[in-house]
């Protein structure tokens, strides 16, 4: 399911109860965070008590706030443990009307997002005849779920994080990701005054596409062949994968480098401060674009052309060299970047 239509900052919104799968819902926001962003990811509170003595009708504050986190949300994930449906003494939580899970759970079902239910440690799958008291919950039954154990918590989360992705959640470092940042640079930098938290926030979201940007060179660098794989019958076929995913990588980021130098042509005409026009260049120049790194200058484009015109034919072309360079490139940008959020003088 696409995020929310008109939601420039989507989000993954994480329901737990805290006396069932706190530690294990702070763990997985952490590793959330990690490939989404940290501003793409909220963990919904956990208020006291059972909400035994609250019907339908009141409102905690704390709802009141999640209603509000839950109208941007692209996912849902609902964390269900041994004691999510009763507590350790048996009472069914799921059954009170006033239970605050049982709220935000039955107004994400009806909402745009997409509920993925995650078992924890071996808790069994939900049912629809476990909710003979609210039926609008049944629904979470039908939904496919993932589980998530501590003794294979990466292939778990892997799995999570290709469903999310799947659910309409760019992961931080793709063009997607790339272009929402994009566009809050130019939300920032328009924003009149400029605020230092706008700037800070938006360092954050840069900070987590370069590293995410990174992440996808990084794994792509250790999938090509060195050069002493060369006399190897394998060597070809992975160098055409190699080159394959290159080519998909120049074209899944056309609209960012076109995004890019618009943003860069209009930047005289925004009248910025010297330091913060500073800043933005820098930023212009770090943002992934999708290409191996080439020559800057007037030759930088037809050199570049002419790279990913060999890369079609000639297995000649030393593929791990050309990555790495591209990864240091941008490593070298981002400081650059940092040098100068630095001297803005905001953190």
């Amino acid at each position: 399911m696409p995020a929310p239509s008109g939601t420039l900052d989507p989000l993954i919104l994480i329901a737990h109860r805290a006396d069932d799968t706190g530690e294990t819902s702070i763990a997985l926001a952490r590793e959330l965070r990690q490939v989404f962003g940290p501003r793409h990811v909220q963990v919904a509170p956990s208020p006291s008590g059972d909400g035994a003595g609250a019907s339908a009708a009141d409102v905690p504050p704390e709802f009141a706030q999640v209603a509000a986190i839950l109208e941007r949300s692209a996912v849902v994930i609902v964390m269900i443990g041994a004691r999510w449906l009763a507590d350790g003494e048996g009472r069914r939580r799921a059954d009170l009307p006033g239970d605050h899970v049982r709220r935000l759970c039955e107004s994400a079902l009806n909402a745009p997002a997409a509920v993925i239910p995650v078992y924890v440690d071996g808790a069994r799958a939900l049912r629809a005849n476990d909710f003979p008291k609210a039926p609008g919950l049944r629904p979470l039954a039908s939904l496919e779920g993932i589980e998530v154990r501590r003794n294979s918590w990466e292939t778990d989360i892997a799995r999570l994080r290709a469903r999310i992705v799947r659910s309409g959640m760019p992961e931080i470092g793709s063009a997607a990701a790339t272009l929402e940042a994009a566009d809050r640079l130019r939300e920032v930098l328009t924003a009149r005054p400029v605020t230092p938290e706008d700037l800070e926030s938006l360092f954050a979201d840069l900070r987590a596409v370069h590293k995410g940007y990174l992440h996808v060179l990084e794994s792509l660098a250790a999938r090509v062949p060195d050069a002493w794989e060369e006399e190897t019958p394998r060597f070809p076929r992975r160098v055409r994968e190699a080159a394959a995913e290159l080519r998909r990588l120049r074209l899944e980021y056309a609209p960012v480098r076109a995004r890019i130098a618009a943003a860069a042509e209009a930047l005289p005409g925004a009248l910025l401060p010297p330091p913060l026009e500073a800043f933005a260049r820098a930023v212009l120049r770090c943002l992934p674009t999708g290409e191996l790194t080439a020559d800057e200058g007037p030759d930088g484009a037809a050199a570049l052309d002419g790279l990913y015109a060999a890369l079609d034919g000639d297995l000649s072309v030393e593929l791990a060299g050309l990555v790495h360079g591209t990864v240091t490139f941008h490593r070298r940008r981002w400081a650059d970047v940092r040098e100068r959020h630095a001297a803005l003088g905001t953190g």
